[in-house]
């Protein structure tokens, strides 16, 4: 017969078991749980590994890109900068050669005037503007002795398109003696025809006639010839 304490200690034996069982079943689950995290932390690790291979991987192509970017923006823009530079100085070169063509069209007009202006004043004869660039130094071989082209040299700059010659008397053109021609070659840069067989005469006629100090129609041809005359009588008698 089962008295009430043997009862109560079966019971309380009963409730120890289930609870070790439950406490077992607890530890398994723990244990496995425990297995979970670590194969969770595993997979996160080489996630970590492979995200950061991959970032590296990444930035290097990124970084190689970029430095491939750069050096075709770099090489670009200086091919950019080269073109823009020559088309700079063609653009300058084209102002320059502008401005001189307009330098040289207002000279050739105001000559114009002055042409029609000569021809009302005699025998005053006002002096053309220069319109060849440069200097005529170099149109002298052939017309002086070598020796004399250094004495034409230009003492300063070379005059500039638009300049009218210095020292020029207008009132005695027909006085130009053959410096004062060789002077008037180097400063318009213009030969006016002119060869080393011209006597002074010839060079003067050339001087005034054709083109530049006063105008053809307006020559005083009979006083050059009275002079050229009595040059030759001067000749004649010596």
């Amino acid at each position: 017969m089962v008295t009430n304490s043997t009862q109560a200690t079966y019971d309380v034996m009963k409730g120890v078991a289930a609870m070790l069982e439950r406490r077992d079943t607890v530890i398994a689950s723990l244990d496995t749980m425990e297995t979970g995290i670590s194969e969770m932390k595993a997979i996160i690790g080489e996630a970590r590994a492979d995200i950061a291979s991959e970032t590296k991987a990444d930035i290097g192509n990124i970084e190689a890109d970029t430095g491939e970017i750069k050096r075709d923006v770099s090489s670009d823009m200086k091919s950019d900068i080269a073109n823009l530079k020559s088309d700079i100085a063609n653009i300058q070169s084209d102002i320059i050669d502008l401005k001189e063509a307009f330098e040289i069209s207002n000279a050739i007009v105001q000559n114009h005037r002055i042409i029609a202006r000569n021809s009302r004043n005699q025998p005053i004869y006002h002096p053309l503007h220069k319109t060849v660039p440069g200097s005529g130094l170099p149109l002298l071989h052939g017309i002086v002795p070598e020796r004399e082209i250094q004495n034409y040299q230009h003492t300063g700059t070379v005059p500039k398109v638009g300049d009218l010659p210095p020292n020029f008397d207008a009132q005695n053109v027909i006085n130009l003696t053959n410096e004062d021609i060789c002077a008037l070659i180097v400063f318009y840069n213009d030969a006016f025809g002119i060869v080393e067989t011209d006597n002074e005469y010839a060079r003067l006629k050339k001087e005034l006639k054709p083109y530049d100090v006063t105008p053809g129609s307006t020559i005083p041809e009979d006083a050059i010839r009275r002079k050229e005359g009595a040059e030759d009588t001067r000749d004649s008698v010596n």
